[in-house]
């Protein structure tokens, strides 16, 4: 593929991906077991790894999760037919973790909240009907 992701190259028989005859377009191809791909006799050019589908593992707590996936496509350049290159890809996990909610800061910050809007409603009920009652006075 190209850098945009179009343009996916069109290999003749003479390729072998993973040790099988392939030929068509080069694309969707899936590593093994190990993570890896073997393509042979690839033409002379440059090229564009574009994942679209990230690995999974276990994390700490043994929930399986996805690696993230690459940000940007990976470029490679074979110069001849006998050229052997080898393209490392590094799985990288996901730092982000969403913060947990409910807890019981949640609880005390809600309680917390609806004593002062009643303590404001009462407040401003006892203050008009003070000012009406003036009024009713005067």
């Amino acid at each position: 593929m190209d850098k945009e992701g179009n343009n996916t190259v069109i290999v003749d028989a003479n390729v072998k991906v993973n040790g099988e005859t392939y030929s068509g377009r080069l694309e969707g191809l899936t590593t093994g077991k190990s993570g890896e791909i073997l393509i042979e006799n690839l033409s002379s050019g440059t090229y564009y790894l574009h994942e679209t589908k990230a690995p999974m593992y276990r994390d700490h707590i043994g929930n399986v999760q996805n690696y993230q996936l690459l940000t940007r496509p990976v470029q490679f350049t074979i110069g001849t037919n006998t050229e052997m290159k080898e393209l490392v890809v590094e799985n990288s996990k996901s730092r982000w973790e969403i913060p947990r909610t409910g807890g019981l800061g949640t609880i005390i910050f809600t309680t917390v909240g609806v004593i002062l809007i009643i303590a404001a409603i009462i407040v401003f009920a006892r203050r008009r009907k003070q000012e009406q009652e003036e009024q009713a006075l005067a």
